[in-house]
């Protein structure tokens, strides 16, 4: 049997393969008119000049900036600092996480779908290329629908 890969599945599949992205100097004016043009995501790529994938923003992450609640230390820094932040953050790369899961077009499905789930990755992964650029995304919803055609 021919291992799936991830760039195989995305050519066969009705699976969005666009990635929603904004530039690290993105507003966070900018980043939610992006969340609402595309009605369904919840996250968007945050990419430098190169088209690199430089970090990602939730809804959560961008909600909790512009309203200023639910505000909770994070990664050992002290609640002062952390409020200090939330209340400063201007653009995607004051509020963006840097550590982001993603997969390449050459990696086996399987083994995206196991790193998604294990790696707590339950809404989109990036796809990038070997310079790191964000060339598409990766539904778990999509993921989940093929397994279950596959029964």
């Amino acid at each position: 049997m021919k291992t799936v890969t991830v760039g195989m599945f995305l050519e066969r599949s009705n699976a969005p393969y666009g990635a929603v992205t904004v530039r690290k100097e993105a507003t966070l004016r900018e980043i939610l008119g992006t969340m609402l043009r595309h009605g369904e995501e919840r996250a968007v790529f945050v990419v430098d000049d190169d088209g690199a994938l430089a970090g990602v923003v939730s809804l959560g992450a961008l909600a909790r900036h512009v309203m200023h609640e639910g505000i909770a230390p994070q990664n050992g820094f002290s609640p002062a600092t952390d409020i200090l932040h939330y209340l400063t953050a201007e653009n995607a790369a004051d509020i963006m996480e840097t550590e982001v899961v993603c997969c390449s077009l050459e990696e086996p499905l399987e083994d995206v779908r196991q790193k998604m789930l294990s790696r707590k990755v339950y809404k989109v992964l990036p796809v990038v290329d070997g310079s790191y650029r964000v060339i598409g995304a990766l539904n778990l919803i999509a993921l989940l629908e093929a397994s279950l055609a596959e029964e």
